[in-house]
């Protein structure tokens, strides 16, 4: 997690855990959210997540993108790193 790792590999190591899918969401959203994390590349704001869902109109969600004013950086573009602590 020091190096990173995109946002596709956060979402795939989640779901593979035994959580149901919205809790597994609620973490990644708490994770592009708290500061935990550097995102790069930075969205700026406004910003908002674009869920996915399998099938279509279902609660199922399977993928998370970020939609910008620039538009939209899918999951596999976005990295995240563990921002440093302060020790």
């Amino acid at each position: 997690m020091n190096d990173g790792l995109s946002l596709d590999a956060l979402i795939d190591a989640l779901f593979c855990l035994p959580l149901k899918n919205r809790d597994a969401v609620k973490l990644i959203t708490r994770a592009l959210s708290f500061g935990d994390f550097i995102v790069t590349p930075d969205f700026g704001s406004p910003s908002h997540l674009k869920y996915f869902y399998d099938p279509p109109k279902s609660l199922h969600v399977v993928d998370i993108a970020v939609t910008t004013l620039n538009g939209t950086i899918a999951s596999t573009d976005i990295r995240l790193r563990l921002t440093p602590s302060d020790n």
